[in-house]
């Protein structure tokens, strides 16, 4: 087979990040054709010498429908005249909205992420609650009251500090850790307030330090894996992390495929653990991000 041949074409999203920037720098060294697109122009995907072209979107939180109505316009316009592979790439977390679209894509190009039905298990945080419990993946405890009166009764198993968070929150946003009674509920009221709609979770304490696993499933078996933590954060506190060192995977791989066989699993995972580091114990798996991951 030719070289032109093996050469294919994608289509990235979310062109703001350094995520779609590393995949336009991986696919294009590879002799891949990029489009970047985003509901936002001048970004870092559009000042890449591997991207052929820009496009913008509107904003999937303003408008669902027009985000995919773009997209799939989009698509169409960079279509390839043949037979080359041709791959949509969702980067960040437009890849939930775009896997409930999926169909619409279907005959126009490969969508590379999982099936709706796959992340909607285990994502928003109150969806992968219950289907860690049902999988006895080890995991955080966790209380999902359905009101302020259901909380005080849960008050008396709850054993302090704990967090609390909505369930579809991004860069730690709405989460908070308390420390007694009193401060639960306050945060339980505030997070109501701010979420009225949203299944408010609280989280037991798990002692360690972060560490994320990267996956790649086929229809659940696991192909591809690496897990790093973060050595350096900026900003220091709560921000992504910018020096990072990879460990050994084995520990973690357990628990990922408990939870990522019977689900069926097909594209890439990003998964988030706390670890004590003694080698007598298990990490805690915290959540699963549908999507790649900021150390790509």
């Amino acid at each position: 087979m030719s070289e032109e041949k093996l050469t294919g074409r994608v289509v990235v999203t979310y062109g703001r990040s350094i995520i779609s920037l590393m995949i336009a720098q991986s696919l294009g060294s590879r002799g891949i054709e990029i489009s970047g697109c985003d509901d936002v122009n001048m970004t870092v995907l559009s000042f890449s010498k591997f991207v052929t072209s820009h496009h913008i979107y509107t904003s999937p939180s303003d408008d669902e429908e027009a985000f995919i109505d773009d997209l799939l316009k989009i698509v169409e316009d960079n279509r390839p005249d043949d037979d080359r592979p041709y791959v949509l790439i969702p980067a960040f977390n437009d890849a939930k909205i775009i896997a409930r679209h999926k169909q619409h894509f279907a005959d126009k190009i490969t969508v590379a992420c999982p099936d709706y039905e796959m992340i909607d298990r285990v994502n928003p945080k109150d969806h992968f609650a219950k289907t860690a419990a049902e999988l006895n993946v080890a995991s955080p405890k966790t209380w999902m009251p359905s009101d302020e009166q259901e909380l005080q009764q849960q008050l008396e198993e709850i054993e302090f500090p704990v967090f609390i968070k909505p369930p579809d929150d991004v860069g730690g946003r709405g989460i908070s850790r308390v420390e007694n009674a009193d401060q639960l509920t306050a945060a339980y009221r505030d997070l109501v307030e701010r979420y009225p709609d949203e299944q408010i979770l609280i989280q037991g304490l798990a002692e360690g330090v972060d560490y994320c696993f990267c996956g790649l499933f086929d229809q659940g078996e696991l192909k591809a894996q690496m897990v790093y933590h973060n050595l350096q954060k900026f900003p220091v506190e709560a921000g992504p992390g910018v020096v990072r060192e990879t460990v050994d995977s084995e520990r973690f791989a357990e628990q990922v495929q408990r939870l990522m066989k019977p689900l069926k699993w097909n594209g890439v995972a990003e998964i988030d653990f706390m670890w004590d580091e003694k080698d007598d114990s298990t990490p805690l798996m915290i959540e699963v991000n549908p999507r790649f991951w900021a150390g790509l």
